[in-house]
């Protein structure tokens, strides 16, 4: 399983992708800088983000990211070793259809 992912993603994006997975408390905010961190994963389709805290008097905007489905998807194959769920996870994206 650990070759499969490493072919699709370097180190850094499955260690960002356990992270942003991880049981943790949801009061973890992130800057704009700290969201760019996870911008692969957001690109890939695996994660994404929602204003969290927008302060704009005092010019701060917060953010949470979070898995998507199919990142959820991907991580919970990868950990249980389901080589076809994580093909199947893998295969997602390149099955939709591109808009017009």
């Amino acid at each position: 399983m650990l070759v499969a992912l490493s072919q699709a993603f370097d180190q850094r994006d499955i260690d960002d992708l356990l992270f942003v997975g991880a049981d943790r408390p949801a009061d973890l905010l992130l800057s704009g800088d700290g969201v760019a961190r996870f911008s692969r994963l957001i690109g890939a389709g695996l994660a994404n983000y929602s204003l969290a805290i927008a302060d704009y008097q005092n010019g701060r905007l917060l953010y949470r990211v979070h898995l998507t489905e199919r990142g959820t998807l991907l991580l919970q194959a990868w950990k249980l070793g389901d080589r076809n769920a994580l093909a199947a996870a893998l295969g997602a994206a390149s099955q939709e259809t591109p808009p017009k």
